[in-house]
């Protein structure tokens, strides 16, 4: 799956329209441990989502 782009610059430079928030996850009750996070993180990785 892919996702549209944005070019940032001319040389090809790009990052995905949709973003992966991160900044919130340790603040839930369930706090996910280092796997869970690398996984998590490689999924959204694996689906285009780069910024």
């Amino acid at each position: 799956m892919s996702h549209s782009r944005i070019a940032l610059t001319r040389d090809g430079l790009s990052l995905s329209r949709l973003v992966f928030g991160a900044s919130r996850l340790l603040d839930s009750a369930a706090r996910p441990d280092a796997d869970q996070v690398a996984r998590l993180i490689g999924t959204a990785v694996d689906l285009g989502l780069t910024s």
